[in-house]
């Protein structure tokens, strides 16, 4: 199982949330079982599962907090499938504008 958390995959997932999440009360959104936010700085985002926390640094370094293997293991999990949920959606949305169009 792969463990490697890059930061594109944080960033798409981000943007996914901002796209298509719930946003939070506080400076964050909720999407897929994940939760993002920004930092104060501007410069950093936080993607967090409440186990596993990773953080987009200046210059795109990646850290990650929490968790064990088995559990940052779970965590890509769901920044994949958060990532597969935005396409499926968008493919069904698209395919139901084609068939109106029709």
């Amino acid at each position: 199982m792969e463990t490697n958390v890059t930061s594109e995959l944080l960033l798409r997932v981000y943007q996914r949330a901002i796209n298509h999440g719930e946003r939070l009360p506080e400076n964050g959104y909720r999407f897929y079982d994940l939760t993002v936010t920004v930092e104060p700085d501007g410069y950093s985002i936080g993607v967090s599962d409440g186990v596993v926390t990773a953080r987009v640094l200046f210059h795109n370094k990646v850290a990650i907090t929490g968790g064990t293997s088995r559990s940052l293991a779970v965590f890509r999990k769901k920044l994949e499938a958060a990532t597969n949920q935005d396409r499926t959606t968008s493919n069904s949305a698209s395919s139901t504008s084609t068939s109106n169009a029709r």
